[in-house]
């Protein structure tokens, strides 16, 4: 009987997608006098990146990991799908 494998198919399909990594600013270098610098908008572009777009990474990974835990939870408590042997 493959009550338990079809449980663990059905509970495996439910897996959410890990959220992507945020795209790092294409930023426009320049050097000048030994020193590289990047224009006000760059500039504002990476602290939108390390401000905003790594915070939601972080926050939306946390989210992604608790649902995987409920579900390999579920896996591993349920994982007979009643069919216990």
């Amino acid at each position: 009987m493959d009550g338990g494998k079809e449980y663990r198919q059905m509970v495996a399909e439910e897996l959410p997608q890990h959220p992507d990594l945020p795209i790092f600013p294409g930023l426009s270098w320049q050097y000048s006098d030994g020193r590289y610098s990047i224009s006000e908008a760059d500039v504002d572009k990476l602290l939108d990146y390390r401000d905003n777009a790594l915070p939601k990474y972080s926050r939306d990974t946390e989210v992604y990991l608790q649902k995987v835990k409920v579900i390999v939870d579920a896996l591993v408590e349920g994982g007979t799908g009643g069919s216990e042997e």
